[in-house]
């Protein structure tokens, strides 16, 4: 069975009693240019929260502090304010314009010229209109079409146990099983020859078949005999999918000699390009 408090409502700690007071103290300083009506029930404690603060040894000093924050805050800036008839003041320093003494003769009017004398120039004219619109009706001479060269391409084929798929879109070579064979093929741009030597034409005469897996382990890296071979004018590889992993299959084409492999996807391609080398990637394939 619970006992009453015999604890009267009157009867709040001090501590208590001084937070009521610093939150009083802050919404008064809010509130001191337009103050709000009080109800009659406030106000007794309003005036209970100033008979605190006048008798407790923590709250005085600060509600002199507060008293005197009010006194500075109502006459901040009274000392920048402007005198009184400035306007009138600002208006008879300004001086009117001066004005000028005498005014500018008119211009006189331009002579004009006999119509005998227009005549060359109207002749003139017409001779250059007729010659303009002679221009833009005869046909201008069409050149006849360029093919674009032959672009470098690189094929996959996908080896799956005995059975034997041609690579279709991309789609299809997404997915492989460990153990699958990775045929591919690359057929040189318009400056390669069948034999993989540079032409006469002095474009792309090298090519090289590369596949990464994972990005940075290189599995395979060939230009020509033993790893790769020269078919009817394409260099074809294979490669056997050993271990699960993500592999990219890339053939490099260049004028010069291309830089060795080695340092990862990413490097040797950026590698192979700043000198002057084509690439052209297929599909990434990941085998499970």
């Amino acid at each position: 069975m619970s006992v009453p408090s015999s604890r009267r409502p009157d009867d709040v700690p001090p501590s208590d009693l001084c937070q009521r007071w610093e939150s009083f103290a802050i919404q008064q300083l809010a509130a001191d240019s337009d103050p709000p009506a009080i109800p009659d029930q406030a106000h007794l404690e309003q005036a209970r929260l100033e008979q605190h603060a006048t008798s407790c040894p923590r709250c005085s000093p600060r509600r002199s502090q507060y008293r005197r924050l009010v006194s500075d805050l109502k006459h901040l800036g009274s000392e920048h304010r402007p005198p009184k008839h400035w306007q009138q003041q600002v208006r008879e320093q300004i001086q009117p314009l001066p004005k000028p003494a005498t005014a500018l003769p008119p211009r006189p009017l331009p002579r004009r010229l006999p119509w005998r004398a227009t005549l060359p120039l109207l002749a003139a004219t017409l001779v250059g209109c007729v010659l303009g619109l002679m221009l833009l009706r005869s046909p201008a001479p069409v050149a006849p079409p360029n093919p674009s060269p032959a672009a470098l391409t690189l094929q996959l084929r996908l080896e799956e146990g005995p059975a034997v798929h041609r690579g279709g879109p991309q789609e299809e070579l997404r997915w492989a099983q460990s153990g699958d064979r990775l045929h591919l093929e690359a057929t040189p741009g318009a400056g390669t020859t069948e034999t993989g030597v540079p032409d006469t034409s002095g474009a792309a005469p090298r090519l090289e078949l590369r596949v990464y897996r994972n990005e940075r382990e290189l599995v395979l890296a060939c230009g020509g005999p033993p790893q790769c071979r020269l078919e009817e004018g394409r260099l074809r590889g294979t490669v056997e999918l050993l271990l699960p992993g993500r592999y990219q299959a890339l053939v490099l084409a260049s004028p010069y000699p291309l830089p060795a492999a080695g340092a990862g996807l990413d490097q040797d391609t950026a590698t192979a390009i700043s000198q002057g080398a084509e690439v052209e990637l297929g599909p990434s394939i990941t085998v499970q």
